[in-house]
């Protein structure tokens, strides 16, 4: 019977030890956390349809899109009494309930409480939802009917009422359809009709982050990682890329003036540095030159000092001190 060489028995030691090393790591990696992005809140299927005596504002398959005091809503319809409400990158959606009998002279839909398909928004779990259609006399009631409420709405002239807040845990929106006399009015005080938009229904779905996923459940928000710069010039230059960018507003980015002004900015910048140098010397210039009264004396002046000895500027051209010669006269 032959017997296995020792070499052959190494190889298979190192294999073996390799595939456990292997067994290792994978089991490390499955038990590390993951990154996940989480599937968006569930929303409700499409409710009944709403009933013939109720009053709603928005018909299925339409949606309303609002800036109003507290930030941008969007309100979807249907199918049926479903609505389903967008506002600070939060969606969800709720199946109204049509009320049997009018409530401060509203027959409309609505719904109050935890929604049985709901899922908490930034501390949100309750609503408290209205859609229907007010019937005032006069403009002047309505405007005051408005300012009791204290909702903060937003206002078309043809009468299209919204207002939204968070309330402690509770999302309040209130739509209405406002008439005046038994008619949509046609101007309203205040009115901004360019604060809305109506139009077919767009799913936008919310966009969720993602986040890192343990092996006991645990979750943690996902940071990626920062890539560092390759040298220390990218910020600098970044920031003066910002500077730019903030002094050209989008109407010179439209017509492309931002380049003619970063040219212009620049051959300024080059005229004043060449008429600084030029200063510059022109006055080295000047100092070097000797004064023009030390042309005949021969001393050495430099920026208005003279440099020869007193008693050098005082001889004549034969080198006899002038002084002397004065005084033996």
């Amino acid at each position: 019977m032959l017997l296995p060489s020792q070499a052959a028995i190494r190889g298979r030691s190192i294999v073996l030890a390799a595939f456990v090393a292997a067994l290792f790591l994978l089991g490390g990696c499955a038990i590390g956390p993951r990154v996940v992005t989480p599937e968006p809140p569930p929303i409700p299927e499409g409710g009944d349809a709403v009933p013939e005596q109720n009053e709603i504002v928005l018909t299925d398959g339409t949606q309303l899109v609002a800036n109003a005091p507290w930030g941008r809503i969007k309100i979807e319809a249907g199918p049926g009494l479903r609505r389903v409400y967008t506002w600070r990158d939060n969606r969800r959606g709720v199946i109204l309930e049509p009320r049997n009998e009018r409530f401060a002279g509203s027959m409309g839909i609505h719904y109050e409480g935890k929604p049985p398909v709901w899922e908490a928004a930034e501390g949100i779990t309750q609503v408290d939802l209205e859609e229907g259609q007010r019937r005032f006399e006069t403009v002047d009631d309505a405007m005051i009917w408005m300012q009791i409420r204290r909702l903060r709405y937003s206002y078309t002239n043809d009468g299209l009422v919204v207002g939204w807040k968070p309330k402690g845990d509770t999302l309040v929106v209130e739509l209405w359809q406002f008439y005046i006399d038994g008619k949509k009015p046609t101007s309203l005080p205040g009115a901004e009709d360019s604060r809305f938009a109506l139009g077919p229904v767009e799913v936008v779905p919310q966009r969720m982050s993602p986040v890192l996923v343990y092996s006991d459940g645990r979750t943690e928000p996902y940071i990626p990682p920062t890539t560092p710069t390759s040298d220390g010039n990218d910020d600098s230059s970044r920031t003066a890329s910002s500077s730019q960018a903030s002094n050209c507003n989008w109407f010179k980015n439209l017509f492309g003036n931002c380049a003619d002004d970063a040219s212009a900015t620049d051959a300024a910048d080059s005229v004043t540095a060449q008429g600084d140098s030029e200063a510059a010397s022109q006055a080295a210039t000047a100092a070097a030159a000797p004064h023009p009264r030390c042309r005949q004396c021969g001393c050495k002046q430099r920026g208005g000092r003279r440099t020869g000895s007193r008693r050098s500027r005082r001889q004549g051209p034969e080198g006899r001190d002038l002084g002397q010669g004065r005084q033996r006269a």
